[in-house]
């Protein structure tokens, strides 16, 4: 079994190093590189200029972000839904093979919360006044935490396993209570109870998976649920032929979509404005990538900070919708329209035109609130350039590679 699973693991990481190749492309990673430079620095001044009131209830925020973390991490298993029926016959012989696995899933969990409460350490020096020597336990009890979370997500797996909430529940707790530890001199207890912890989850896993039997058909749904997440990520960047679109009917916008529906010149609008909405790799990444923007601008002061964080938020969204024009290539009856090509390129425009001034307005209205009038001003500005230069530069050549049929 563990062949298997280090055979499935070196095709695992091939075909997602193929994606990630994808994603951080070269414009991309400069985007980056420029976002957490600017993080840094807006980060860096909001703890400087942080104000007393602020000072009070932030490490209780950071408690509570620093103790969900716990439950990020989840058990990479590669298991198939073939599996359920070609390996049942050792379905009770697979603890090797969820240890190996259970030691793979632990590598990026615990890199997150480490990562975590590096960042959150100046927040709580600031605050708490909170050494170098609270930091590095508050890391190790993390990873510890961590490691417990994975182990009890193991046995999950097993058939006429005990209800695990509870546990996963202490867990978070436990997280909770190592971080308020950090300004008490006992900072150091938390490392020796999750220690502790993870010696008797340990021996008692090893027990159950010798004695237990693997739920195959629970682990591989939960499997194909993990790489869903993961492919819908991939998704805002290229196309993933794995990823299993769910189309969903909204009626609260029917309304919009009938908005110059019965106009034949009209039709490539509704049916891209249509496709917007039920495609949840468009709809939805439309709202999310708003959001996080949103977010993160809340959380900068720094007027050109917001304002760029705005322009990436509406560039990543307008080349992911872009390709929305291209799903009806394939559909015969979309090349009966008696309209011309030039009319799916003005309508794809149109709908980018609007969506990207939406964008605009929002994060201008957050400049405003939360950095001022020069925020603001400098989004709309840079905002309404961009929805230009898109619309009426990229869409056009993109129209003219993809949109002649």
């Amino acid at each position: 079994m563990r062949e298997l699973w280090q055979k499935r693991l070196r095709q695992h990481l091939m075909a997602q190093a193929r994606y990630l190749k994808l994603v951080f492309n070269d414009q991309f990673t400069i985007v980056l590189f420029v976002i957490f430079g600017a993080a840094l620095y807006g980060y860096a001044q909001f703890v400087r200029g942080m104000s007393a009131t602020t000072a009070h209830w932030l490490p209780y925020v950071v408690l509570v972000v620093l103790a969900a973390a716990v439950r990020v991490g989840q058990v990479v298993t590669l298991l198939t839904d073939a599996d359920a029926t070609f390996l049942l016959p050792r379905a009770a012989g697979m603890g090797n093979y969820l240890l190996a696995a259970m030691r793979y899933s632990l590598v990026l969990p615990v890199a997150f919360t480490v990562l975590l409460v590096v960042a959150a350490w100046p927040i709580l020096a600031a605050t708490w006044h909170v050494g170098s020597a609270a930091i590095i336990c508050l890391a190790v009890t993390a990873a510890l935490v961590q490691y417990g979370d994975l182990m009890l997500q193991t046995n999950a797996l097993l058939m006429d396993q005990p209800a695990q909430v509870p546990h996963r529940i202490s867990l978070v707790v436990l997280m909770a209570l190592s971080v308020y530890a950090t300004q008490l001199p006992v900072y150091w207890f938390p490392v020796v109870a999750a220690s502790l912890m993870d010696v008797v989850l340990r021996v008692w896993l090893e027990q159950r998976l010798r004695r237990g039997q693997v739920a195959l058909l629970t682990a591989a749904r939960r499997e194909n649920s993990r790489m869903q997440r993961i492919y819908r990520v991939y998704s805002m960047f290229t196309d993933v032929p794995g990823l299993r679109a769910t189309i969903k009917r909204r009626r609260w916008l029917d309304g919009w979509l009938r908005t110059g529906s019965r106009q034949q010149r009209r039709t490539w609008d509704y049916l891209y404005l249509r496709g917007f909405i039920r495609r949840p790799e468009y709809g939805n990444l439309f709202i999310r990538l708003t959001v996080i923007a949103v977010v993160l601008m809340c959380l900068s002061t720094v007027a050109w900070v917001s304002m760029l964080i705005g322009l990436v938020a509406m560039y990543l969204t307008a080349i992911q919708i872009v390709p929305l024009a291209t799903q009806y290539r394939e559909i015969v009856f979309a090349h009966l329209y008696p309209l011309s090509a030039t009319a799916r390129t003005a309508a794809l425009r149109r709908l980018l035109f609007s969506l990207m001034l939406v964008q605009t307005v929002i994060f201008a209205l957050t400049g405003l609130i939360m950095v001022g009038v020069l925020a603001a001003a400098e989004s709309v500005v840079a905002g309404v350039v961009l929805t230009v230069l898109v619309a009426g530069w990229y869409v056009p050549r993109f129209g003219q590679r993809h949109l002649q049929w």
